[in-house]
């Protein structure tokens, strides 16, 4: 009897994780750290690397990393040799606290980057969990005006349209495609939208987005001033995947400097000779200023002579000299900063 009543809640046990459409086990590779980890879209697995953190604190970073296009509901831990479902809509199952190296996994609907550490837990900030909380209401209620406008009937929709004293807007059932058409909407309040896509220009204040233009490319601009970029300082800005980084204390790191020698009236790049029997030239370069830094290379024998930068003159150019002539032609690259 007892064996029997074994059996029934092994089988139990394995409908139950069935229907929840648990992940399959990963390969080590694939498993990442919580404090850089690139997500895909469909399973993804992580450990923290550190204790003290719940269910809870897991979700609510991956929600506040992942936006409003990331529905986070559940997390998997690995526990002995299966996985059990832990939600964000169980109250219990939230307090679980997940051990630093046990393996956590979750189904993603997009790409997105996290980057979470133990003080996430521990010290939890109170405006971000607020965040948090507003993203998961819009998720989880159907709260969007566009579903709501949607949803009004055609009688209703017809008497709206003719009070605008308008033909020219479709009625939400209309359809192009399989999508309903809904055109020249404003909208009051914040709205919580799920993979926006946008065939024209984003307008936002100054701020001017333009995901194709007529030559083919994607522009970001602002219509007064200069565009700021991480102007409050909380975090650096990487380009191309790290090959271009600037840092809070605005350190720039590249792969390789690159400078425009195609205007050499204006370059801060170049190359000069001293010719055989004279001991000064006068390179010419709008680029210089009064603070510049001219930095000097011999490329050719100088007869142990130093170049020496004598003279430099805002935006005429700069003097080289060696103190005795030389036999042959002297060589040399410059490179001006500031």
């Amino acid at each position: 009897m007892f064996l029997l009543l074994f059996i029934v809640l092994i089988l139990l046990n394995t409908s139950t994780a069935s229907a929840q459409e648990a992940p399959p086990d990963p390969e080590s590779s694939v498993v990442q750290k919580a404090q850089g980890a690139s997500f895909k879209q469909g399973w993804n697995y992580f450990t923290l690397g550190f204790n003290e953190c719940t269910v809870e604190n897991v979700l609510n970073e991956l929600q506040a990393d992942g936006g409003s296009a990331l529905k986070a509901e559940t997390i998997y831990l690995k526990e002995l040799f299966s996985w059990k479902p832990y939600s964000f809509l169980n109250n219990d199952a939230r307090k679980k606290k997940i051990s630093g190296n046990q393996i956590i996994a979750f189904n993603s609907n997009q790409k997105f980057y996290l980057e979470m550490d133990q003080k996430a837990c521990l010290f939890p900030d109170q405006k971000r969990q607020e965040q948090i909380d507003i993203v998961r209401q819009g998720i989880s209620e159907k709260s969007s005006l566009v579903e709501k406008v949607r949803d009004l009937p055609n009688d209703l929709w017809t008497k709206l349209v003719e009070l605008l004293n308008t033909n020219n807007y479709p009625s939400p059932t209309s359809e192009v495609s399989g999508d309903k058409i809904l055109e020249d909407l404003t909208f009051g309040g914040k709205t919580v939208v799920k993979d926006l896509g946008i065939t024209g220009k984003i307008s936002s204040g100054l701020l001017a987005i333009e995901g194709l233009s007529d030559s083919q490319t994607a522009t970001i601009n602002t219509l007064s001033n200069d565009l700021y970029i991480q102007n409050e300082g909380i975090g650096g800005v990487n380009f191309l995947s790290g090959k271009v980084t600037i840092d809070r204390n605005g350190n720039l790191k590249v792969t390789k400097l690159m400078v425009d020698t195609s205007q050499s009236s204006s370059s801060s790049l170049g190359s000069g000779t001293i010719s055989a029997g004279n001991t000064v030239l006068d390179v010419q370069t709008s680029a210089v200023t009064q603070v510049s830094k001219v930095f000097i290379t011999a490329t050719s024998e100088t007869g142990g002579q130093a170049l020496v930068v004598k003279s430099k003159t805002k935006g005429v150019g700069f003097r080289v000299v060696v103190e005795k002539p030389h036999a042959s032609n002297i060589t040399f690259d410059w490179f001006i900063i500031n």
